[in-house]
C-alpha cells in the first residue's frame, strides 16, 4: 500500500495495524488520521493552525487510540491491516 493510499484509508476509518518499528520489533496498534475521531480523546491536542498534521517525509503521523498519543509509521513497514 502506498503512503497516499494508507493516508486515505486511515482518514476514513480507525484501523488496527501491525507494523515493524525501526528497531526491528513488531507492534500492533489501533490508529487513525481522522482528527475528528481523535479529538474525542481528552488527551488529543491538535497541532496549532490546522486540524490535520501533514507530513512531507515518508512517514505518516497517526493518533494511537491505545497509547493516546501521536505516533509515526512508515507505510513500507506496515505488515498487515487487521
Amino acid at each position: 500500500m502506498t503512503k497516499k493510499e494508507l493516508e486515505k484509508y486511515l482518514t476514513k476509518t480507525t484501523s488496527k495495524i501491525r507494523y515493524q518499528k525501526l528497531d526491528g520489533s513488531v507492534r500492533t496498534m489501533i490508529c487513525t488520521t481522522n482528527w475528528d475521531v481523535a479529538s474525542k480523546d481528552s488527551k488529543f491536542n491538535p497541532p496549532k493552525g490546522t486540524k490535520k498534521r501533514k507530513s512531507k517525509t515518508r512517514d505518516i503521523t497517526v493518533w494511537d487510540l491505545e497509547k493516546r498519543a501521536y505516533r509515526s509509521i512508515i507505510p513500507e513497514n506496515v505488515l498487515e491491516i487487521l
